[in-house]
């Protein structure tokens, strides 16, 4: 007979689930001990994965935010006065907002670290472009703008190199609402 004894995941919903946890341990008992190596390898597995989703959302937002912050500094070198940055509503997010001269400026930006799955500049997708614009529609009449100029701009920012590639890409997409 084997024990094999797993730490508990209280209210979780672990594949082994919780059940009969006593004191953050589970103890499960077997007569075949190869049953009991092998749930405990399946149990092992599941949590390592279970932790790399937990510390890999991180690092892309940590990635993403340093691409924003790129992209903000090169917006202002340029002459863009900087309005908000990350401005978020139950309708979606936009990462910046800027005002160039006097147009209001919604900025998408794709942050990459290789172009193994493409250029960033293509990552804006006709189902993004209709989120942003519902989101650029939401802000412009909430703040009693619904008649100021605006546009759409997309910044690339390339990672893979020592030194950032940053690209703005002025009026990258109209308003795509319907």
């Amino acid at each position: 007979m084997s024990v094999v004894r797993c730490p508990s995941l209280k209210g979780s919903k672990h594949p082994i689930g919780d059940k009969n946890g006593v004191h953050g341990i589970k103890v499960f008992l077997f007569l075949n001990s190869d049953l009991a190596y092998s749930l405990h390898w399946f149990y092992q597995r599941t949590t390592d994965n279970r932790q790399q989703r937990i510390i890999m959302p991180n690092r892309r937002k940590k990635f993403g935010e340093k691409g924003e912050a790129l992209a903000a500094g090169q917006l202002k070198k340029e002459g863009y006065q900087i309005i908000e940055t990350n401005y978020r509503t139950k309708l979606g997010e936009i990462d910046i907002i800027a005002k160039d001269k006097d147009t209001i400026v919604f900025v998408e930006v794709k942050a990459r670290s290789s172009v193994r799955f493409g250029s960033p500049k293509w990552a804006v997708t006709p189902q993004k472009q209709k989120k942003i614009s519902v989101v650029a529609l939401y802000y412009l009449k909430s703040t009693n703008q619904s008649n100021a100029k605006a546009r759409f701009d997309v910044v690339t920012v390339a990672l893979n190199q020592d030194k950032p590639r940053i690209e703005i890409i002025k009026n990258a997409f109209e308003l795509a609402y319907t």
